[in-house]
């Protein structure tokens, strides 16, 4: 039984496969930056479906925001080992995944644009970094958690446009002492930040909110994907996440504007990560 994961801060995707069949559900995001191994094994622990594949599992691929270094890679490995005790584990970051999914073994350059934002040139071996991704506060560029900063601050000072503002307020009843309390007291800050996506997407259209997600789209392109185009000029660029999904229309037009090719856009790897592992095991 093959059990793989593609997780970030906000959710796990699970994918369960067996000979005959593909199961897919949800739980929270395992992120070892924002999450203890305790609340990890929280999560985990709590879901019915993991707890009745917990001695079946042969194999576990997991591909995780926040796993971009050995020590957190050994982290979550040693948290899901726990749980699935019969099988071997395989830990890497979810860039490696949207990589593979997306691409293969062919070259590309891979964004990854969802709660935290991400890239990398894939040389159909290694992955190359030249920028790092810095996380909320310090980067994220063009992620659903840096547009709820800026959808949420303007919120709050009462800088949205009337319509955004009283919608704003009847969707979600928010006041600053709820808010404050969310990013600053929380251990799931980024989270709660990216899940204004749906308003976001909700508004695409209306200029105030296309204006906004050009503007971070712009600060991504220009502060990660241009590292890339200058060094592998046209090599289409492919991206994962809802953010990019949703929001592919103005994405694509701010690429195009730059010359930059547009390859897949996913929404979620895991399936096309499934027939990618499949294929290897069976070489």
């Amino acid at each position: 039984m093959l059990l793989i994961a593609d997780s970030g801060s906000t959710k796990t995707t699970w994918l369960l496969v067996n000979s005959s069949s593909r199961e897919e559900w949800q739980t929270e995001g395992l992120n070892p930056v924002s999450l203890s191994p305790e609340s990890m094994i929280r999560i985990i622990a709590s879901n019915q479906r993991l707890n009745g594949i917990a001695n079946d599992v042969q194999t576990l691929y997991f591909y995780g925001a926040g796993c971009n270094g050995k020590s957190r890679c050994i982290t979550v490995a040693s948290v899901l080992q726990m749980h699935f005790m019969n099988a071997t584990i395989r830990v890497d970051s979810d860039l490696k995944g949207a990589v593979l999914a997306v691409t293969g073994n062919q070259k590309g350059i891979i964004g990854i644009l969802g709660t935290g934002s991400n890239a990398c040139y894939w040389d159909g071996n290694n992955i190359i970094q030249y920028t790092p991704a810095l996380g909320y506060i310090l980067g994220d560029e063009g992620s659903g958690s840096k547009l709820g900063i800026h959808l949420i601050r303007n919120f709050l000072y009462r800088k949205l446009p009337i319509s955004l503002q009283a919608d704003m307020q009847m969707t979600y009843q928010l006041d600053k002492d709820m808010v404050i309390d969310q990013v600053y007291q929380q251990e799931q800050a980024k989270s709660y930040l990216a899940s204004f996506t749906p308003f976001i997407v909700k508004h695409k259209d209306h200029p105030f909110i296309k204006n906004m997600v050009r503007q971070h789209f712009e600060s991504f392109i220009d502060n990660h994907i241009a590292a890339y185009i200058q060094q592998y000029p046209q090599t289409p660029v492919h991206f994962v996440g809802s953010v990019a999904y949703f929001l592919e229309e103005v994405l694509s037009e701010l690429l195009q504007k730059k010359g930059i090719l547009v390859g897949n856009i996913l929404r979620n790897p895991t399936a096309a990560l499934a027939d990618y592992i499949i294929a290897k095991e069976k070489e």
